[in-house]
């Protein structure tokens, strides 16, 4: 009897050990899914509830110490949606600042990027685009250990060039910010969204569509990068 028991028990702890990660996380999303199907008032509790269990679940657990250094180069291949995860540990405020460059083996300079600092609001701006500093579209969440994933898309084409006409932009560039699970930036990069909206700063579409438009093959953490302490890349 003591022994069916024990046996009993330690099945039921087996079972419960392998649904705390993402086999539980994958079993609350269909039961949300249901709820949601069926047009339930109580979804909106369980979305909040199955989003933040989801977040811890859903992070990259190889993490691997970011170096900060010029000659630090890490390949990914970020245009066939492999996201960047970052993980810091700033306050608001503190000057921190996030700086990724995303670069092609073919060109000494970088080909695009972000830069994210924590300023008394967390701001970002894209290198070889923005000259300013802009708020996030949605703020970010205000926990100090924080979870960023960006993901660069240029997947959508935009027409086909005539022969040897490469200034013709075939295919637009969009970058996806989250932090937290919370998507606190979609952006497409055009003349317009690298204008900062100021005439003044009209001088920069001349050169932001060459640099972002190229291959981005390798990323790296400028010397400056003070809040990145972990990063993971997908395979």
């Amino acid at each position: 009897m003591l022994r069916t028991a024990i046996g009993a028990a330690l099945v039921l702890i087996f079972a419960f050990t392998t649904l705390t990660d993402a086999n539980l996380c994958k079993l609350q999303r269909k039961k949300l899914k249901k709820c949601q199907l069926e047009n339930r008032r109580s979804c909106i509790k369980f979305v909040r509830k199955v989003k933040k269990f989801c977040e811890k679940t859903d992070q990259p657990k190889n993490w691997l110490p970011v170096q900060s250094e010029d000659e630090d180069f890490i390949n990914v291949d970020l245009e066939n949606n492999k996201s960047l995860w970052i993980k810091t540990n700033s306050e608001l405020g503190s000057g921190d600042n996030i700086y990724v460059y995303f670069r092609n083996p073919e060109m000494i300079l970088s080909t695009g990027g972000i830069e994210i600092r924590f300023h008394q609001a967390l701001e970002y701006r894209l290198r070889l685009c923005h000259r300013r500093w802009n708020v996030f579209p949605t703020t970010p969440p205000t926990t100090k250990d924080k979870v960023w994933k960006i993901t660069l898309d240029k997947t959508e084409s935009i027409g086909t060039p005539p022969p040897d006409y490469v200034r013709v932009r075939v295919h637009s560039i969009r970058i996806i910010v989250h932090c937290n699970g919370v998507k606190v930036l979609d952006m497409y990069v055009t003349d317009d969204t690298c204008a900062d909206g100021s005439p003044t700063d009209r001088r920069l579409l001349s050169g932001w569509y060459y640099y972002w438009s190229k291959s981005q093959t390798i990323i790296q953490f400028n010397f400056m990068d003070t809040a990145s302490d972990y990063y993971w890349v997908e395979s």
